[in-house]
């Protein structure tokens, strides 16, 4: 079951949203380097210097990047180290790269890039990857975590009766030894007598009837036992 946690571990639901959003991350860093390779400068160290160092929010795409590396940051916090259960968080990082990316939209001067196809994809996945880790989150991490809960509680009710020890009773023989029988036993009905009458396993082997047992010496008589 995806949702079981064993032995502290992360359940493997929990893993795999984890390597979704670190997917994120490095899809989205890829892209962005594309986006900085193609963008028409010279050389590549000057497109680098002009997207990072001399950053505005109307010619660079960094700011994606670093969008998508805090999106993993609090994720990583929250659901990760504390372990958190609830789809707060998700949705403030959710929200808040929409609202960004639609401002990123009308800030961002497409008439003067030179790599307006790649800064398109670059919006486009990061919105897209966003609003898929919040649909796994809600709709497939939640729901298999819980009914692994539900699967283990009423694995442990149906167990607790089996490994529960029944109440015995104690019962005393004619010859003085005692015994012990579950509720609902008599404890006289565990064999039969050779006259038919019934007698407990502990009053057929006890001290009165081993007289009747052969011995040793009377077995190595009888045929066969050599």
């Amino acid at each position: 079951m995806e949702g079981v946690s064993v032995e502290g571990r992360m359940s493997m639901s929990r893993r795999f949203f984890t390597l979704l959003t670190v997917f994120d991350v490095l899809f989205t860093f890829l892209i962005w380097i594309i986006c900085t390779v193609v963008s028409g400068e010279k050389a590549i160290n000057i497109a680098f210097k002009n997207e990072v160092i001399n950053y505005t929010i109307g010619t660079s795409m960094f700011d994606v990047v670093v969008l998508a590396v805090a999106r993993l940051l609090l994720i990583a916090l929250f659901y990760v180290f504390i372990r958190i259960s609830h789809w707060w968080l998700i949705a403030v990082t959710t929200t808040g790269t929409t609202i960004f990316i639609i401002a990123k939209v009308f800030l961002y001067e497409w008439a003067h890039s030179h790599s307006t196809t790649a800064s398109v994809v670059l919006l486009l996945c990061s919105f897209i990857l966003s609003w898929g880790e919040a649909w796994f989150l809600d709709f497939r991490v939640f729901p298999s975590e819980s009914k692994a809960l539900e699967f283990l509680a009423r694995y442990d009710e149906e167990r607790a009766p089996v490994l529960a020890h029944p109440n015995l009773s104690r019962s005393q023989s004619d010859d003085g030894s005692a015994f012990y029988s579950p509720p609902g036993s008599d404890g006289e009905d565990n064999g039969k007598d050779h006259d038919g009458s019934t007698v407990s396993e502990v009053e057929w082997l006890s001290p009165k009837n081993s007289k009747e047992l052969p011995s040793n010496s009377n077995l190595e008589q009888l045929p066969g036992t050599s």
